[in-house]
């Protein structure tokens, strides 16, 4: 497997080699991120991360270092480390945040892997017809209890629980828990990046990135069989199992933590690419002043 990932790896690397005979900065960005970076997709959703990191980075570091060229003539070989650390960080991060949009691999395979896993645990409870979806499940998971976790023995499954341990562990994520489960826990706060201070006036920051609540693997299967075939008696109040969250959601989140962008702002040398960073970032105006008297559209009312 890691010998066909790494001949797909070559491959765009490549490809990618070959766009510097574009000279439109616009329509050459365009095409990396769309057609390049996004080749490697389909493995992220079907490929444990485990197999995938190392082959990733290699495509995201030939990706940044091509912006980087083909945006400066070859002059990014005379920045700092700082510099290009900044750089690296600006070229990756989404528009809203200042950034060029250009999500690296290595972090989208791994909510894509761990939604698409999921997505497949939910289908099976889906499934059955007039059987038990137990029964349909044993012909697509033979010798599975995928109410069991802690039992898999299949490499994709176990590859899910790994993946949701390392959001649970690295990314901050939390699992839900059912109310009777329940206990005080501090409060667990995203980093967003970067951090944009509210400005003078009406302008504001974006939101910060909310934590994410992953479900119970156990209960994948479960809760949809459950739903599919009715309950009786109404689900008390907060009872209800989360649904996974969506791939975008989880990647927007692993991106506002991810570790190598970690000090990317820190620098005094980049104080005025950091104030560039903030101007950039989307703003946020009130639709109506908190006093309504003092609206210009108050005389039409």
């Amino acid at each position: 497997m890691k010998n066909f990932v790494a001949k797909k790896t070559r491959l765009v690397i490549t490809d990618v080699a070959n766009f510097d005979v574009v000279s439109d900065g616009l329509i050459y960005t365009q095409l990396l991120n769309f057609c390049q970076n996004a080749r490697m997709a389909f493995l992220g959703c079907n490929t444990p991360t485990p197999l995938l990191s190392e082959f990733m980075a290699q495509i995201d570091a030939t990706i940044v270092e091509t912006v980087c060229r083909h945006g400066t003539g070859g002059g990014h070989v005379d920045w700092t480390p700082h510099l290009r650390k900044f750089a690296n960080m600006k070229i990756q991060v989404p528009h809203f945040r200042g950034g060029f949009g250009i999500t690296p691999n290595e972090s989208s395979a791994i909510s894509a892997f761990y939604c698409a896993t999921c997505e497949l645990d939910v289908w099976l409870g889906s499934q059955g017809g007039t059987r038990p979806a137990q029964h349909f499940a044993d012909a697509w998971a033979p010798g599975l209890d995928l109410t069991s976790p802690d039992s898999w023995h299949a490499r994709l499954l176990q590859a899910l629980s790994t993946s949701h341990a390392l959001l649970l562990r690295d990314y901050g994520c939390v699992e839900w828990t059912s109310e009777s489960d329940r206990v005080p826990a501090p409060l667990a706060v995203s980093i967003a990046l970067p951090f944009v201070r509210p400005s003078v006036g009406s302008r504001n920051s974006p939101p910060p990135l909310s934590t994410v609540t992953l479900p119970q693997l156990r209960m994948l299967f479960q809760n949809t069989h459950e739903d599919r075939q009715g309950a009786e008696a109404p689900a008390e109040p907060g009872e209800r199992i989360a649904k996974s969250p969506l791939q975008r959601t989880l990647t927007a989140h692993i991106m506002g933590c991810w570790a190598k962008h970690e000090g990317a702002l820190a620098h005094i040398s980049l104080k005025r690419l950091v104030e560039m960073l903030e101007l950039q970032c989307a703003q946020r105006f009130p639709a109506r002043p908190a006093d309504p008297d003092s609206s210009v559209f108050f005389c039409f009312c």
